[in-house]
């Protein structure tokens, strides 16, 4: 976790749901479009 932090420190309990994001160091990002959401998505499919 982020600056030594533990799931204590963040009150996670069991059978908490934890979404967790990897960070790539030194690599160059492009300027993309931000990531859809699955609500968007499904919308989008049920059309």
């Amino acid at each position: 976790l982020e600056d030594g932090h533990t799931l204590f420190d963040y009150d996670v309990n069991i059978n908490d749901l934890v979404q967790m994001l990897v960070k790539q160091i030194g690599s160059k990002t492009k300027n993309t479009s931000p990531p859809k959401l699955c609500s968007e998505e499904v919308s989008k499919e049920n059309k």
